[in-house]
């Protein structure tokens, strides 16, 4: 089943890893083992927030096509259209990244 659009609930964020280079400086290509698991990731869906004791959503301070830093070993991993992506609670995220303007 393809799915157009997927949409995480509450404070959940759909991430995808940034694909790390797998060629070394001076060429060589390294094994996907000797790569490290790289930490950065491009947001692709986020949740409507998580509500306060109000019961008024608080909403998510990342949106779709920010890129972010994660921790290594959180988030659940999930295959959607034979792709992967990482499903992790807006909490978990360690900071957005900007990219520098010229």
């Amino acid at each position: 089943m393809a799915f157009r659009r997927v949409v995480p609930l509450f404070d959940r964020v759909l991430v995808q890893r940034i694909k790390p280079i797998n060629k070394a400086v001076g060429g060589i290509v390294l094994p996907e083992s000797a790569q490290p698991k790289n930490n950065e990731a491009k947001v692709i869906s986020v949740g409507r927030g998580i509500r306060n004791s109000n019961g008024v959503f608080t909403p998510p301070l990342v949106e779709a096509g920010d890129l972010v830093l994660l921790p290594q070993f959180r988030g659940d991993e999930v295959n959607i259209n034979n792709e992967d992506y990482l499903l992790v609670r807006e909490e978990d995220i360690l900071a957005k990244l900007e990219v520098e303007k010229k």
